[in-house]
C-alpha cells in the first residue's frame, strides 16, 4: 500500500502539501497523524526525492521512523536530510520491492560504524 494512494497534490507551493485523497474537513494535524499511522505501519518505507528535495514535514516523518528503528529507502539521496545515508539506502522502489519481499529490511544506522551510525544506535535504544 503507498501512502497517499497515488493522488495528485491539490496546491504543490505550500508548506503542508494535501492530496486529493486527503479528507477535506480533516485539519493539516489529523492528516499528518493519519499518514504518519500509515507510514508507521509499512514494512519497508520508500521515500521519492524528487530534485533531492524532501521538505520539512518528510524529514519529520524521517526522524520518526529513525527513532522507530523503520527500514527507509531513497529514490535519490535527500539534499535537505541532515543525516547520513549510506549508498546502500539510495535505490529504485522496483528494486527495493524485490530484495527485500518476505525479509525484513535493515535500518539506516545498522549498517554503517562510523561515527554518526554509532550515535544514532545509541539514541534509537534510549
Amino acid at each position: 500500500m503507498t501512502s497517499p494512494a497515488g493522488s495528485a497534490v491539490l496546491a504543490p507551493n505550500v508548506d503542508f502539501v494535501r492530496f486529493e485523497t486527503d479528507h477535506p474537513d480533516m485539519s493539516d494535524a489529523e492528516v499528518q497523524s493519519v499518514t504518519l499511522e500509515r507510514i508507521m505501519s509499512a514494512d519497508i518505507v520508500f521515500v521519492t526525492v524528487p530534485n533531492g528535495y524532501i521538505g520539512r514535514t518528510t524529514c519529520y516523518e524521517i526522524g520518526r521512523l529513525v527513532q522507530a528503528r523503520r527500514p527507509i529507502f531513497f529514490s535519490m539521496m535527500p539534499e535537505d536530510l541532515p543525516i547520513l545515508i549510506a549508498p546502500a539506502f539510495i535505490a529504485d522502489a522496483a528494486t527495493v520491492a524485490r530484495e527485500y519481499k518476505g525479509r525484513p529490511a535493515p535500518t539506516l544506522f545498522e549498517c554503517g560504524e562510523d561515527a554518526s551510525s554509532v550515535t544514532e544506535r545509541r539514541l534509537t535504544h534510549a
